[in-house]
């Protein structure tokens, strides 16, 4: 058995290696974290409680002082925090039927176990992590073990980088035979292991995927349709907006604006950068209304590109052949819901900010023209 752990926050993988089992990972809380919590709580909380007990031993206690017990209890919480930290562990034991999980801490031991035909299948997503003050956004791409039960959800693998992420994927699904799980808006979707590698185009002929759509039905509003000898090339004329959000990035810039601007003694470089953001925020709000994606559907190839009012900017394309799933969801588990075409090399988004019903729409149209 090999774990690969990898200490760089650039490049974190963390795998639990499943090709010869039984197979066992120990994941442990972070010690220095913990050692940390304990210490600042010792601070935070231990000193005014120290200065409150002093009070009351020389007789120069005040009821008001009774406040700093709020410091205490925040201390006491974030010292447990800390201890929980540095003595817990969890260890993931697979073997060939079962999946045994235990978990250690201060308040005891807990164990769950279930066979390995209990779990839906194999699961691959993605988590988009937004970054703070001195800390970089990320996606985190994930497999794992799905269960009914979402406490019972075991992760083999997590890693910041999708290279070969759905070839790892695959191979998980073909060591535990059991089959991939993807979610499609919000079904689920599962598929054989020896299905894996096939194309949409064989999927179809098989009769393993079927194909909902009437070419006769003309498309939602939100798309107007040209066709082009074989190929479909769809506009996307309107899209799902959220006015409100609008506003709400507006209305950010617009109160620094007041502040640097009309508060009296306020540095003026708040409205300085108010004004900034506001007319980025609103360029880029113009642009989105501006902005028309043009989708190219074929039986050999699927592009798009964005038309702007002075000209057409080139976007991806990916052969029809190669296209093994087309779901819906969001690319690395960020932005809004798209259409993905997903090969070996990646998921290509089309149709993003689409109704749902629009997104459905435009699904069985590529499924329906790339199988033919």
């Amino acid at each position: 058995m090999r774990i690969n752990l990898s200490p760089s926050a650039s490049a974190f993988t963390r795998r639990l290696d499943v090709s010869a089992l039984p197979a066992t990972r120990v994941d442990k809380g972070s010690k220095g974290t913990g050692i940390f919590m304990m210490i600042f709580a010792l601070v935070w909380g231990g000193v005014p409680t120290l200065m409150l007990i002093a009070s009351i031993a020389s007789g120069e206690f005040d009821p008001a002082m009774l406040f700093t017990l709020i410091f205490s209890v925040i201390g006491a919480g974030l010292f447990a925090g800390g201890l929980h930290l540095l003595f817990s562990s969890t260890t993931t034991l697979i073997d060939r039927n079962r999946v045994t999980v235990t978990k250690k801490s201060l308040l005891g031991t807990k164990q769950w176990s279930e066979p390995l035909s209990a779990f839906e299948g194999i699961l691959s997503r993605s988590e988009y992590h937004s970054g703070g003050k001195n800390r970089p956004s990320y996606t985190l791409y994930i497999v794992e073990l799905r269960h009914a039960d979402p406490k019972k959800a075991v992760r083999l693998y997590e890693s910041r980088s999708d290279l070969d992420f759905h070839p790892i994927w695959e191979d998980y699904c073909r060591q535990l035979a059991l089959p991939a799980v993807e979610t499609d808006g919000d079904r689920l979707v599962k598929r054989d292991v020896a299905d894996l590698d096939k194309s949409v185009r064989e999927l179809v002929r098989e009769g393993k995927v079927k194909v909902d759509f009437d070419p006769a039905k003309p498309p939602p509003a939100e798309l107007s349709l040209r066709v082009d000898g074989d190929v479909l090339e769809l506009t996307v004329v309107r899209k799902k907006s959220s006015p409100v959000g609008f506003a709400i990035a507006l209305l950010i810039p617009c109160v620094f604006i007041y502040i640097g601007f009309f508060i009296k003694d306020c540095p003026i470089v708040f409205g300085i950068f108010g004004a900034i953001f506001l007319a980025i925020f609103a360029a880029v709000g113009v642009l989105s209304l501006l902005a028309r994606e043009q989708i190219s559907i074929g039986k050999d190839e699927i592009r798009s590109r964005q038309v702007m009012p002075w000209g057409v900017m080139e976007g991806a394309r990916v052969r029809s052949a190669d296209i093994e799933v087309v779901r819906i969801g969001k690319e690395a588990g960020a932005g809004r819901d798209a259409v993905l075409l997903q090969t070996d090399g990646g998921n290509v988004k089309v149709g993003e900010g689409l109704s749902s019903e629009s997104l459905e729409w435009l699904k069985n149209c590529v499924t329906r023209i790339i199988s033919t």
